[in-house]
């Protein structure tokens, strides 16, 4: 049987539990058309189940598309372009076999990293300006920064991260400065990974414009652009577990 997702959802925005629901409608043998349309598709309603995903953080998952103790399932997007919003995790094939996820794209409305311009710098000190808009940032009272996505309403308050520089003109990170964590807490033992750590402190110069200060080791390049990510990782497009004879063609 063809379940056509129009028949279900005729708004571009939707929610998960909307999709959780056409997805209990499956049964074995059944396609799935997303018909190439957008969806934007927030939490609300959200199916979640625990799981402990290798290289990413156990906990509860909240899940769209929940493909679990299935068989001969196709979900052809035909072109469908999926926009998420928040902590979701797109699919979860499970317990289930001969499954077929094809003709999509994946996406965040904000991803759990930020971009940032570099305005200013020494080795001693870097000036980081976000746009405000795709990026916010500014630093609370505790020397933590907070990274904002205003459409969506979350935000995400931390006092490390995974950096790096970028090339803006070769479009790459950079070939010869290192990656680092930037922690702005009290001082630790950072453990085995204590090499990659810069202790830094952080405070706003403007909005969306802050500043750290501290032993960086190297100078950052003005013109260059500053990436991290500030996120647990606990949202992979794609978990399989426990399942078999599983096709996935044509994801961007």
């Amino acid at each position: 049987m063809n379940v056509k997702i129009s028949d279900y959802i005729t708004d571009s925005k939707c929610t998960a539990g909307e999709l959780n629901r056409v997805c209990e409608l499956l049964n074995d043998g059944d396609t799935l058309s997303l018909g190439g349309v957008k969806l934007d598709i927030t939490e609300k309603d959200i199916f979640k189940k625990h799981y402990f995903i290798s290289n990413n953080d156990s906990g509860e998952k909240p899940i769209v598309f929940p493909i679990i103790s299935k068989k001969n399932i196709t979900i052809d997007g035909e072109g469908a372009d999926l926009i998420f919003h928040g902590e979701i995790l797109p699919f979860v094939i499970d317990n289930s076999e001969n499954i077929c996820i094809k003709n999509l794209s994946i996406d965040y409305a904000n991803p759990f990293y930020a971009q940032a311009d570099i305005v200013e710098s020494d080795e001693n000190r870097v000036v980081l300006e976000f746009d405000g808009t795709n990026f916010a940032c500014s630093v609370n009272e505790n020397g933590e920064l907070c990274f904002k996505a205003t459409e969506d309403g979350w935000e995400s308050i931390t006092n490390t991260g995974l950096c790096l520089e970028f090339e803006s003109d070769k479009r790459a990170p950079s070939s010869y400065l290192p990656s680092y964590f930037f922690y702005t807490g009290e001082k630790k033992d950072h453990g085995f990974l204590g090499y990659m750590y810069r202790d830094l402190k952080a405070k706003n110069i403007a909005e969306n414009r802050i500043e750290f200060t501290g032993n960086f080791g190297f100078k950052h390049n003005v013109g260059n652009k500053w990436v991290c990510t500030y996120a647990d990782r606990n949202c992979p497009g794609i978990f399989l577990n426990n399942s078999k004879d599983i096709i996935i063609s044509n994801l961007n």
